[in-house]
């Protein structure tokens, strides 16, 4: 898969890598995943609060755009 989206729920965890996973329970705890990307290089995710994030490929974050 390349992108998967979900309007009124969460992306499923088990899609999630655990260092996103852990960076957005540690830093957007009442956030949810509604979208996520990946790509070579990186990977992105919309958060429910309407933030979107950006890790590079070692999974450090890079870029947050709201």
């Amino acid at each position: 898969w390349k992108d998967v989206e979900c309007r009124y729920d969460a992306v499923p965890k088990n899609i999630v890598p655990a260092k996103i996973a852990d960076y957005i329970k540690r830093h957007y705890p009442s956030n949810k995943i509604t979208k996520i990307s990946r790509e070579y290089h990186e990977w992105e995710v919309k958060l429910s609060g309407g933030l979107e994030l950006t890790f590079n490929k070692s999974f450090k974050i890079v870029d947050i755009d709201d």
